[in-house]
């Protein structure tokens, strides 16, 4: 359904921003 391809989108697209997350030090001690 609809709902499964938004899934697969969200996180599709939350794969680089968990990257850039984790390999910035500022931004992981921050969280």
């Amino acid at each position: 359904g609809p709902r499964v391809g938004i899934a697969y989108a969200e996180e599709d697209a939350l794969k680089p921003w968990r990257f850039w997350l984790k390999g910035n030090p500022f931004v992981s001690r921050k969280v």
